[in-house]
């Protein structure tokens, strides 16, 4: 028998290699990877350090260029560090990750953030990429979640600002039903991502945004085949909502937990098929 080596030889770019926050599109490219067990498949994500967990942006593709916005880095000095991961895997499974580093500054829109916000989700090309736009807004609203207590009108504002991604989550999500088999399944992981991303902060998750979400969540577990990657989403932003629900016990009621268990037991059996 012998011993499945891994991907190798590769390296992993990404340009601009400075850059803002959502308003800039990030080109990630892996060259160079060489492995006896073709063809390759290569997943991107993002982690801010090596105590994060990566956030993986897509489902495994044999596209070695990935296009997106990403979430603002992790301030030192002037610089804004954020980890850009690819995993290469090959036919049989053996993988291998590589890193490398961009300075990805914040976004600061003159005026109204909603409004220019809603401006660069209209310059998008598809739901996709409004999908990965919505994880990395909500990613930079994580990043100073611990910092905003309840009843401040900051807290409001965030609290408005996750309602609307969610909302915008649920728009893009529904425009998918028009791709194809294949497109849809691709776009499912970073859908299941960005609402996990939205609800990170339970405290500040309304009712609203708890109601968008789990629509998301619905539709994502109608799929077949999902990716193991897609379901640890899923169950993330899940146990959000359950945690959000113990934030404002008002809206504990009706269907909303039923929802939720359903959406889980979807999940389980689409993973299974």
């Amino acid at each position: 028998f012998g011993v499945n080596d891994c991907p190798r030889g590769g390296e992993l770019s990404v340009t601009p290699q400075v850059g803002v926050a959502i308003e800039d599109t990030f080109v990630a490219r892996a060259t160079g990877w060489v492995d006896d067990d073709q063809p390759l498949a290569y997943t991107f994500g993002v982690s801010r350090n090596a105590s994060q967990p990566t956030s993986w942006m897509n489902t495994p593709t044999s596209n070695a260029t990935f296009a997106t916005s990403l979430p603002e880095g992790t301030r030192v000095n002037d610089t804004y560090f954020q980890d850009l991961v690819v995993l290469v895997t090959d036919l049989y499974g053996a993988q291998t990750t590589h890193t490398t580093v961009v300075d990805v500054h914040p976004w600061y829109p003159a005026g109204s953030f909603v409004e220019k916000f809603e401006t660069k989700l209209s310059q998008l090309e598809n739901g996709t990429q409004v999908a990965s736009a919505v994880g990395a807004m909500a990613s930079m609203l994580n990043m100073n979640a611990s910092h905003l207590q309840n009843g401040t009108d900051e807290h409001t504002g965030v609290v408005e600002a996750r309602q609307q991604l969610s909302e915008y989550l649920l728009t893009s999500m529904l425009a998918t039903q028009k791709l194809n088999a294949s497109e849809r399944r691709s776009a499912l992981s970073v859908f299941a991502s960005s609402a996990a991303d939205v609800t990170a902060a339970p405290h500040q998750v309304s009712y609203e945004c708890m109601d968008s979400v789990t629509s998301v969540l619905g539709l994502v577990a109608q799929s077949s085949g999902l990716e193991s990657q897609t379901g640890v989403s899923i169950a993330s932003a899940t146990d959000n909502i359950f945690v959000a629900l113990d934030h404002w016990p008002v809206f504990a009621s009706a269907a909303r937990v039923p929802r939720l268990v359903d959406v889980l037991k979807k999940v389980s059996s689409s993973m299974a098929t």
